[in-house]
């Protein structure tokens, strides 16, 4: 008996890496989260220093 070892290897062996499909779809994934969540972070910013810029002016 004879053990085919390309055979076996091709039914056994471990799958390295990502497909580009599965890439493709997490970085859409990534960039919708990223244009929701963004303008919100960068509004809360802005508020935060205008309160800051008004409260230095204040001690003025």
């Amino acid at each position: 008996m004879s053990i085919d070892k390309r055979g076996y290897m091709e039914k056994y062996m471990i799958r390295n890496g990502f497909t580009l499909a599965e890439v493709l779809i997490t970085l859409g994934v990534i960039g919708i989260v990223a244009a929701l969540t963004i303008p919100n972070v960068t509004s809360q910013y802005r508020k935060k220093l205008l309160k800051l810029d008004l409260q230095n002016f204040i001690l003025l």
